[in-house]
């Protein structure tokens, strides 16, 4: 099905470039780091069993897809040195600068 239009309330909804930002910065203030699922299960509403101690191709619909883009989007910005990236247990932990 072509899609011919949308309303833009939605396509702003979704903006997980600006989720994430908010939320780092939210985050930061409040002494705080995310890892990325961390942000899928706070910021996006993903249930943690449905993700938990599963593999990519175990994880239902579009997560692997919202996992990539928030990865993306996470080394853009420490790439852009608005990020701190450090690795704390088993998992990067990201904060705002």
């Amino acid at each position: 099905m072509t899609t011919i239009k949308t309303p833009i309330q939605k396509i702003e909804a979704n903006n997980v470039d600006e989720k994430i930002e908010n939320a780092l910065k939210k985050a930061t203030n409040e002494g705080n780091a995310y890892t990325i699922l961390g942000l899928m299960i706070d910021i996006f509403g993903v249930k943690e069993k449905d993700i938990h101690n599963k593999s990519f191709s175990d994880w239902p619909g579009d997560l692997p897809t919202l996992y990539s883009r928030i990865n993306r989007k996470l080394n853009k910005l420490n790439k852009e040195k608005k990020v701190e990236k450090q690795k704390y247990g088993k998992a990067y932990h990201y904060w705002w600068k």
